[in-house]
């Protein structure tokens, strides 16, 4: 046995035994539940930085439109902030019968993201087989069960990847 620890988890739940947690739920009731939610919201927000101070018009622009059997894939262009311009795929179940509930599906770090996760055909093969056996067609998925996704490349990412940066 080593005489090092390489186990992060070990770590971490010794941090977390060892921290006043400052946010822990403990609330008994509703009324309590609502000051403890309307807190945890004000924390967040402040940790991600807080919003735009202005606000801008979405200006959503269908760049181009395919279907299969069961769902409609629309590129669109959406603005975020000034000058600022999202790719991302919407996905429409067909033969929708009034609302329906939305979901934004997130993508992680890798390339061609939001196309695998719209389940569009892979470049190749390989890229196909891997979409499919981890299941990172995921948003895909959803929608074939009747829910609208929608799928933007987050910051740096797919389009949105500035290759002059990149290194």
């Amino acid at each position: 046995m080593s005489e090092y620890s390489y186990l992060v988890l070990q770590s971490l739940n010794e941090v977390y035994k060892n921290t006043k947690q400052k946010m822990a739920f403990k609330a008994k009731n509703k009324k309590e539940w609502q000051a403890w939610r309307k807190k945890l919201k004000a924390k967040i927000i402040e940790l991600l930085g807080g919003f735009p101070a202005k606000k801008c018009a979405l200006n959503p622009q269908i760049v181009s439109r395919t279907e299969d059997n069961t769902v409609i894939r629309e590129k669109i262009v959406l603005t975020s902030e000034s000058g600022v311009n999202i790719p991302a795929y919407l996905l429409i179940p067909k033969n929708l019968k009034g609302p329906v509930p939305a979901v934004i599906a997130l993508h992680g770090h890798l390339p061609e993201a939001k196309e695998m996760i719209s389940g569009m055909p892979a470049l190749n093969e390989e890229r196909r087989k891997y979409m499919v056996d981890t299941h990172h067609d995921y948003g895909y998925q959803i929608a074939c069960r009747g829910f609208v996704v929608l799928v933007p490349d987050q910051r740096c990412f797919g389009e949105r990847e500035d290759k002059d940066m990149a290194n």
